[in-house]
Formats: structure tokens, C-alpha cells, sequence
């Protein structure tokens, strides 16, 4: 079997720099979690271990001002791919000591708070968004979230087998303030309350998964006479819940203040402001900024 396929892209360069023949071969470790414990996202982590390296490959290491780009290959295949930060500790002697090296998946540019603040649909009478949409990529939050975060939907969506399925639900209306909340942190609430997580697969691309489907299907079956190398082991906890967190905002009053003040509106001949109308069942002013919180 030939050697997995190690590369790294250093900041500023444009071509990838191959460690295959560094790596120590019982170093390499794969985590993988479909989701965590509360059914939310989590991130893939690739660890290895580098030896007997180059002092050009230790500079650059040491030199690196951002993320270091990694991907790892089974022959034109990827196994991983995601980035390392430029994060390190070692021993130093005579000898160049190995290097850990732990790389997460390609989900980093999520962790990033949002830096512009948002309203989909932009007006409260717009009609409402689809959480994934891949046929209206314009009227889609997830899509709109990617590319805000900085992906590029149109190369980093997962494709065939992996392809995120259609999301069709829609929300009337969400906005986010800018650097309160994360790209990952929005995401993974709206997918986690439609019974949704999102992971990224091993070439990179944004994917999710229903983990409350209708209908379980069986991914493998196992024949009636066969025997199993090692035995398995199923693991069924029972959801305990203990209370129910209720949040409100208490209610006062206070007379005489302005709420609003419209200078559009009519006045009569002594200047007093006549007041307008608004129809049941509408907002004023039509701009009004609305946010739905679930």
C-alpha cells in the first residue's frame, strides 16, 4: 500500500509543500463525530506526527502568521481536509525533535463572529426564507451563511451521495447583529431545531444530516448466520429531563413618552401632527426591524 499522502499550504504560498516522507506512520489518528452528545455540531480532528523534517519546513512552520492549510490523500483521494494553527511546542537539541501536528476540518471559517449585521427577508413583508434551498441559492440562509462566512457555495457544497438534501422549511423572518454571534453558532441552532447537523465530508465541503428522520432505514444488514470477528456493543439512554427554563421580560408602563415620531405624517393648519392610520394586520413604518426568536 503506498504511503497516505501528507500536504500542507503555508500562508502566502501558492503551491503545497508534501510531508509524506516525514510523517511517522503509527502517528497518524482520525476523529470523526457525526454529531456530539446534545446533537450538535462538532468537528473532525486529524493528529500526526512529523520527524526528521527540513529546517526550510521547520522555518516555515515557526514563520506562519495565520492557518496552514491541510489535506491528506489515500491516492487521488482525500482522506482530510481542513487547516492547522500556527500553534506549536516542541523540544529543541541538536536534533530537530518531531513536530505534533493536529489539523481541524475545513468548518473553521464558521468559528468567525458575523461581520455584518443581517435581516432575511430584508423587509418584514418580504416573503419568507428556505433553510437550504439548492434551487434559490438567493432566498437560501444557509447559502446566504456560507458565503457571508466566506465559503464559496458554488465548490464547497458536497456533492452525489454526499449533497446536503433540500430543507424546504422556511422562517418568517431571522436577523443576527454583527460580531454577537457566530457564522457556526447561528448555523447549528437553526439545523439543531429542525432536527438537522451539519458536517464537513473529507475533500472539504459543507454537507448536513437529519438526525430525527420519520422513517429509520437501515444502513447494513447483518445475515442471521453470521458471526462477528468482535462482538458488538448497542448502548440505549433513556432522555431524562428534569425542569423547563422559562425566560420573560417583565412589563411596566410610563406615560407621556414618545415612542415614535414620523415628520411625513399630516398636520392641521396650526402645525399639530394629525396622526395616520395603520390597518390591522400591518406594520409602520414598512422598514420596521422584526426578529423572530425560536
Amino acid at each position: 500500500m503506498a504511503d497516505r499522502i501528507h500536504e500542507v499550504k503555508f500562508p502566502g504560498d501558492g503551491d503545497w509543500t508534501v510531508l509524506t516522507s516525514y510523517v511517522q506512520h503509527d502517528s497518524m489518528e482520525l476523529d470523526e463525530l457525526l454529531m456530539n452528545e446534545s446533537y450538535r455540531a462538532a468537528k473532525d480532528v486529524y493528529r500526526f506526527v512529523i520527524q526528521d523534517y527540513t529546517s526550510a519546513i521547520h522555518n516555515k512552520f515557526y514563520s506562519a502568521n495565520d492557518v496552514i492549510l491541510f489535506r491528506a490523500l489515500d491516492g487521488a483521494t482525500e482522506v482530510f481536509t481542513g487547516k492547522i494553527d500556527p500553534n506549536f511546542r516542541q523540544q529543541i537539541s541538536y536534533l530537530m525533535r518531531p513536530l505534533v501536528l493536529e489539523a481541524e476540518d475545513n468548518s473553521y471559517l464558521l468559528d468567525e463572529p458575523v461581520q455584518a449585521s443581517f435581516t432575511y427577508p430584508a423587509l418584514v413583508a418580504g416573503a419568507a426564507y428556505k433553510i437550504f434551498d439548492s434551487g434559490d441559492t438567493a432566498n437560501s440562509i444557509i447559502h446566504l451563511l456560507l458565503t457571508a462566512a466566506g465559503y464559496n457555495i458554488a465548490t464547497q457544497i458536497a456533492e452525489g451521495d454526499e449533497a446536503p438534501a433540500d430543507i424546504t422549511t422556511t422562517i418568517q423572518h431571522v436577523a443576527a447583529t454583527a460580531e454577537e454571534i457566530t457564522h457556526w453558532e447561528f448555523i447549528d441552532d437553526i439545523l439543531h431545531f429542525h432536527g438537522f447537523v451539519f458536517r464537513w465530508t473529507a475533500d472539504g465541503k459543507y454537507t448536513h444530516v437529519n438526525w430525527a428522520p420519520a422513517v429509520v432505514v437501515a444502513a447494513h444488514t447483518f445475515l442471521a448466520d453470521l458471526t462477528a470477528v468482535k462482538p458488538l456493543s448497542i448502548t440505549k439512554k433513556e432522555n431524562d429531563f428534569d425542569g423547563v427554563e422559562v425566560e420573560w421580560s417583565l412589563l411596566d408602563s410610563i406615560s407621556g413618552a414618545r415612542l415614535y415620531q414620523d415628520q411625513s405624517v399630516p398636520t392641521d393648519a396650526d402645525g399639530n401632527f394629525t396622526g395616520l392610520g395603520i390597518a390591522a394586520g400591518t406594520f409602520y413604518p414598512m422598514n420596521a426591524d422584526v426578529q423572530d426568536i425560536f
